[in-house]
């Protein structure tokens, strides 16, 4: 499913750009099949008819007032005993009405009337639709090819395993894995930090090791070997977490296991081959080992 969240899109902008801007949003939602969740304050009536779903907070502390359809809204204030008043706009009496910092506030009556009438029903509802299994990857392209037929001939969508071929996949996954390697510098950096701190203890046990006989140096090559087969060791972390990530979208088809598999060896092998040549320069430069 897609999603997009919108805070605040319309500040700053003229009435008018601000409904071209929610129109398009609107149209958005429509053709691409989006959910849009808009944080929007004071729209004029206009753009208020535009959103399905109407979400009212209130602060001090933090509260439901309303969660239901946009149409609804002025009944649900009329049931709680504040109809709108003629000739005002809607929201800005929604608004005004669960402020805290306005003198005439009704924050706390009207959250006390929705924890009161509407919040049972609205759990049931949530309880209802989590209790429903939604639509796989695959259904919801195949749902999507049906609402595309009107186009013309479409390529058929159910035949095929994956939506694209295994390259794409591939390339789609390690692009996805090098921005999330390279995003998180605390663990490129710890782990070339590590591998200097290793590096120096080693060397500096081993020191002057290569003036020493050959028994003694096969020993600190050993012992190098040893600690660099254990190096990507501090890479498990990282690939247990990601393991629940990629478990349910190669469920869904999005993309293939081995695609996954393919991307953690080669980053994984980039990452400990480039550490472990590091580790190797300054253990065998305080080793004193030439070739």
């Amino acid at each position: 499913a897609n999603i997009l969240f919108c805070d605040e899109p319309t500040s700053g902008l003229s009435s008018t750009d601000a409904e071209i801007c929610i129109r398009l949003m609107r149209y958005i939602c429509l053709r691409r099949g989006v959910t849009l969740f808009v944080v929007i304050h004071q729209p004029k009536p206009e753009l208020a008819s535009l959103f399905d779903e109407l979400l009212l907070l209130t602060s001090e502390p933090g509260r439901v007032i309303y969660a239901g359809p946009m149409a609804d809204a002025q009944a649900h204030y009329q049931r709680a005993g504040h109809p709108v008043p003629f000739g005002v706009n809607p929201l800005d009496y929604f608004l005004d009405l669960v402020t805290p910092s306005l003198p005439d506030h009704k924050s706390d009556e009207l959250a006390r009337f929705f924890s009161k009438h509407c919040a049972e029903a609205l759990d049931v509802k949530v309880v209802a639709a989590l209790a429903t299994p939604g639509m796989t990857s695959v259904e919801m392209l195949q749902d999507r090819h049906e609402r595309m037929l009107f186009l013309g001939r479409v390529p058929d969508r159910s035949s095929k395993a994956y939506a694209v071929p295994f390259t794409k996949q591939l390339a789609t996954v390690f692009g996805r894995g090098a921005k999330l390697l390279l995003r998180d510098k605390s663990v490129l950096i710890s782990t070339y930090v590590v591998e200097v701190i290793k590096a120096l203890v080693v060397g500096i046990a081993f020191y002057d090791i290569g003036s020493k006989n050959a028994l003694l140096q096969m020993s600190f090559i050993f012992m190098m070997l040893q600690m660099a087969s254990m190096s990507a060791m501090q890479t498990m972390p990282r690939l247990i977490d990601e393991r629940a990530v990629m478990k349910s979208e190669a469920g869904d088809h999005l993309y293939s296991e081995w695609a996954y598999i393919g991307t953690s060896l080669v980053l994984t092998s980039l990452t400990s081959l480039s550490a472990n040549i590091l580790f190797f320069l300054i253990a065998f430069g305080l080793g004193g080992i030439r070739s």
